[in-house]
């Protein structure tokens, strides 16, 4: 469908509103941006720098349009560096949405073709074959290197892969689903298939260990009370008494300042450190309970605070923020939730990145190479998350 018709079918449907924030996502959903691809980041822009707002305003109030409209575009070009044509065609696009023009707006897609052609230039002379063969060695090898597996104080605690290794498994991915593109296949399932079988042999569930552990632990135990004339009984000494109510005391004051971090370190101590006669104990039952209040609302804070690090565009600072909260002691329901926010996340940076990198390629080629400080930070912030990004280190190179 051509920009002109998606934009026409979204405001006859949803209704002229959605020139204010959604035009461009709809209009996405109707694969309106494949004649012209870079108008997607035009019609973004339209919309993020209030043009839809006014484009209504015109629209309400029956105000004569042309002049206006005529001066956006230019207006718009210049602020944010966009081809003026292209500019005008979405604009006209947009007017003939809104029934202000008959004819159906057509765009010359000669730049357009630049654009795509490096795709086919990247592959010229590879050995597709056998590179698909090394690509698939070298995901199986990651998989099993990067998994991680962390060890219980009674139980093994199932395997999974850390934000950093998702994103370095989805560079692979990548190109295995490049390679297999140019080869008329699709491997995407074969990908999802290995990693399973890796995770499946780290699948760890407590009821199944809770024989060896009944058998090694408390059978022992158990037969040593049961077969005392006077029963054996364990005591914590006065001094352990005194540890635990001093980091439990320390913990409820921290946890009332809303020192989350302080509060967890406070409550593991007094769990961990307390010896009492069955594990877990109602003492230790109490600083589990506590560690929850505590780690619940510091999770919630740690993805909030690494949503609004990418909603401005530091990623890798959002990555490092959910990475780090993997130290804390949190159950499987966290855990995940912890990944999915993790994964989430990674979605976010493959489409920041591909958005990214169409607008800064469009800016060297329009502003003649050069990059302001706003798109400097921008590049960088891109790097820091995609540092073998070909078309980053592209723009990077040119702009210097």
């Amino acid at each position: 469908m051509t920009l002109s018709a998606a934009i026409y079918q979204s405001i006859q449907s949803i209704g002229p509103e959605c020139l204010r924030n959604t035009i461009h996502n709809i209009v996405s959903d109707y694969s309106g941006y494949e004649e012209a691809l870079a108008s997607k980041q035009v019609l973004k822009e339209f919309v993020a720098q209030g043009y839809g707002e006014k484009a209504l305003y015109l629209y309400s109030s029956n105000l004569p349009w042309q002049n206006k409209m005529q001066s956006y575009v230019s207006e718009f070009a210049s602020k944010t560096g966009f081809k003026e044509d292209l500019v005008k065609y979405v604009f006209e696009c947009i007017e003939y949405g809104l029934g202000w023009i008959k004819d159906e707006p057509s765009y010359n897609q000669s730049g357009q073709k630049s654009a795509k052609k490096d795709y086919t230039e990247d592959l010229t002379g590879v050995d597709l074959d056998k590179q698909l063969i090394l690509m698939q060695k070298e995901y199986i090898s990651m998989l099993n290197s990067l998994i991680v597996v962390p060890e219980g104080r009674l139980y093994k605690k199932s395997g999974y892969y850390p934000a950093q290794a998702i994103s370095e498994l989805w560079v692979v991915e990548h190109k295995i689903d490049i390679i297999s593109a140019a080869l008329g296949q699709n491997n995407s399932a074969w990908c999802k298939s290995e990693k399973e079988k890796v995770l499946s042999q780290f699948q760890r569930t407590k009821s199944s260990q809770f024989g060896a552990v009944f058998a090694k632990v408390i059978l022992p135990v158990l037969i040593l009370l049961i077969g005392s004339t006077e029963g054996i009984k364990y005591f914590a000494s006065s001094k352990e008494l005194n540890e635990y109510n001093s980091y439990m005391a320390s913990g409820e004051a921290a946890l009332a300042k809303g020192n989350y971090a302080d509060a967890i370190e406070a409550f593991v101590s007094a769990g961990e450190g307390y010896d009492g006669v069955f594990a877990p104990s109602s003492k230790k039952k109490a600083a589990t309970t506590k560690l929850t209040e505590a780690i619940t609302p510091l999770f919630n804070e740690t993805v909030a605070s690494a949503r609004e690090m990418a909603a401005a565009g530091k990623y890798a600072d959002a990555r490092e923020l959910l990475k780090g909260f993997e130290q804390y002691p949190f159950d499987n329901a966290m855990r995940s939730s912890l990944e999915s926010e993790q994964k989430n996340l990674e979605d976010v940076i493959v489409n920041a990145v591909s958005d990214g990198k169409n607008t800064l390629l469009m800016t060297i080629s329009t502003k003649g190479r050069k990059l302001d400080a706003t798109t400097h930070e921008t590049l960088n912030e891109l790097l820091k998350v995609a540092p073998d990004d070909y078309w980053l280190n592209f723009v990077l190179n040119k702009s210097k």
